[in-house]
């Protein structure tokens, strides 16, 4: 495990877990049974954990074994919404209506294909990319739904010329975009982000230091404004120069082995 500073982990009073490439794999897409005993070991020391990830709500429940864990809160939807322990609302950011409906006519426009999430995961129309996009995150079945024009948190543009989808989405006001993998480019609202619902919940919890672990550029500022931060070994270069500590590859163990280190559990 290289460590690039000496950060205090006695300092340490919550700990905000990426999902996708972080507690989850991309190889298996399971949370490990090392990372459950380790983040229930946290939990025991006085630790609050909490998840930060681009899912849903939803999405994050329907994921085997989570509820083996007991999270003291949840930052969803790329930072657009916090909920507490119990899952009540402690802040939400939301698209505007009008530039809901031009990502969607501009992906209509141009047959690029829109992953969004209304109760469940929909695709507004399938092809060879959505198969890469799906088979990435390790989804299941996901079906095709035309937009009704209802609200959803985060929308995905799947096209491999992630250039293009910026140019095409770069005249939409009170948006940002960043790719989040080889053929897909998540729009969020402006605020949606992991960072500033950190803050949120961290406010809420009224503490002031956490940790966090990421491999991701939608990560960065989340792990740049830690008091302690971690990077996966499978991390991007642009998550490894921010963070305090690149984990050592231990695969499925990565985050137990990484805590352990730190003399969080034993």
């Amino acid at each position: 495990m290289e460590i690039r500073k000496k950060n205090n982990m006695n300092k340490i009073q919550a700990i905000f877990f990426d999902v996708d490439g972080t507690l989850l794999d991309f190889d298996t897409h399971t949370l490990s049974q090392s990372t459950i005993e380790a983040l229930n070991a946290l939990k025991r020391s006085g630790i609050k954990i909490a998840l930060a990830t681009n899912r849903s709500l939803k999405e994050v429940l329907e994921i085997p074994k989570i509820d083996q864990i007991e999270w003291d809160g949840y930052v969803i939807s790329a930072g657009g919404e916090v909920r507490n322990k119990d899952r009540e609302i402690v802040y939400k950011t939301i698209f505007t209506n009008s530039n809901l409906k031009k990502v969607f006519a501009i992906a209509d426009e141009n047959h690029i294909p829109v992953y969004y999430f209304q109760q469940t995961g929909k695709l507004t129309e399938k092809n060879q990319y959505t198969d890469e996009f799906t088979d990435h995150y390790g989804m299941k079945e996901v079906r095709v739904y035309p937009w009704n024009g209802a609200m959803t948190g985060m929308v995905t543009l799947i096209d491999p010329d992630i250039e293009r989808l910026r140019q095409l989405t770069a005249d939409i006001p009170g948006i940002r975009t960043m790719k989040s993998c080889a053929v897909a480019l998540d729009i969020f609202p402006k605020y949606a982000q992991k960072a500033n619902g950190v803050a949120h919940l961290m406010k809420y919890w009224q503490l002031e230091y956490y940790g966090a672990f990421g491999d991701s550029e939608n990560d960065n500022q989340m792990l740049k404004n830690a008091e302690l931060s971690f990077a996966m070994p499978w991390a991007s270069d642009s998550t490894k120069s921010i963070a305090d500590i690149v984990v050592e590859d231990h695969r499925e163990n990565s985050i137990a082995y990484a805590l352990k280190e730190r003399n969080i559990f034993s």
